[in-house]
């Protein structure tokens, strides 16, 4: 029979074991991707992705434009509603801004909703994940706004309406 003290003490162990747990899982989750994040002001690390139709994007060999990457699921009614929105945009900036999208669903999810929103600009897939992990997107939809000299200069997330859109991309593009 185990003593009342042996008990106690298996108990306390089993306690901190687990009050441990979520404070080191959270710990790693927190951390593992913050050499790749890029933080507002500071350059974006280069990168490569292949859209849908098998166009290559080398990030850093475009500098005549900004850049504006929009992470987004087609099974997100909120990506949905800012896909709208930017496929307006992106025409109105398209001579000032270089639109992108980032799908984190696959091509298959993409190609079976594409009646419901289809994207303007172009659209790269199978890197989507890697990409969204590398600038530490933790949710859709997420902006980011790069500007000629690959520099980070703002992000938004969420569901933005039309006017709010317009007016980020508006002071974006403005900026020298």
């Amino acid at each position: 029979m185990i003593s009342r003290s042996i008990h106690r003490s298996l108990a306390a162990i089993a306690l901190a074991i687990l009050c441990a747990f979520p404070f080191a899982s959270s710990f790693y989750t927190e951390h593992r991707w913050n050499v790749d994040r890029p933080a507002i002001g500071e350059k974006v690390r280069p990168f490569t992705m292949t859209f849908a139709g098998g166009r290559t994007f080398v990030f850093e060999s475009t500098r005549a434009k900004k850049l504006l990457l929009i992470f987004f699921s087609m099974s997100c009614p909120h990506c949905r509603t800012e896909i709208n929105n930017f496929n307006s945009l992106s025409r109105i900036y398209s001579t000032k801004l270089d639109v992108v999208g980032v799908c984190v669903d696959s091509t298959l999810s993409f190609d079976d909703k594409r009646d419901i929103t289809a994207p303007s600009f172009p659209v790269v897939f199978e890197k989507g994940i890697d990409l969204a992990q590398n600038f530490r997107v933790t949710g859709v939809p997420s902006a980011f706004y790069i500007d000629e000299g690959r520099v980070l200069r703002a992000r938004s997330s969420g569901e933005q309406s039309f006017h709010s859109d317009s007016l980020n991309i508006a002071s974006f593009v403005d900026l020298p």
